[in-house]
């Protein structure tokens, strides 16, 4: 219903917004009368689901961003703890959310990573729960590198 609304009103390509909604789309740029589709990661609050595809499209008269669920870094701009994120620039507004984007998912890897070594400390025999948990968020760690 959404996808042909931003067709139809907006002229926008069917196939890169289906795309944007993908769970396995790779990130990645296309480029389609003139409209740039920039598809990206970003992390989830799911720690099973890992990542999450997010699709930034920018086209001559505005930026649409487009998701299956609202990113993480969203937060933070709807509370207002972003600062001088409004701006008429589109390119200088394009890099701002792929920042947030990327301190987002430094941290969350950091917390992945402090984790499992948290875990290996506590313990020189791992339970299985543990492995199990260990392999969770590894699969978790590769989803976002293999992505980012």
């Amino acid at each position: 219903k959404d996808i042909h609304f931003l067709v139809e009103e907006f002229g926008l390509d069917k196939d890169n917004l289906n795309s944007g909604i993908d769970p396995h789309e790779i990130p990645r740029a296309d480029f389609i009368n003139g409209d740039s589709y920039i598809y990206i990661k970003v992390p989830s609050d799911d720690l099973e689901k890992g990542t999450l595809t997010f699709l930034i499209v920018v086209t001559k008269k505005f930026i649409l961003t487009f998701s299956q669920q609202e990113p993480l870094f969203f937060k933070q701009i709807f509370d207002d703890t972003v600062k001088d994120l409004f701006t008429i620039q589109k390119t200088k507004f394009l890099l701002h959310l792929l920042s947030l984007n990327n301190t987002l998912l430094e941290r969350k890897t950091l917390e992945i990573v402090k984790s499992i070594e948290m875990k290996k400390d506590l313990s020189k025999e791992l339970r299985e729960k543990d492995i199990n948990e260990m392999i969770k968020h590894e699969y978790a760690l590769k989803i976002g590198r293999a992505h980012v």
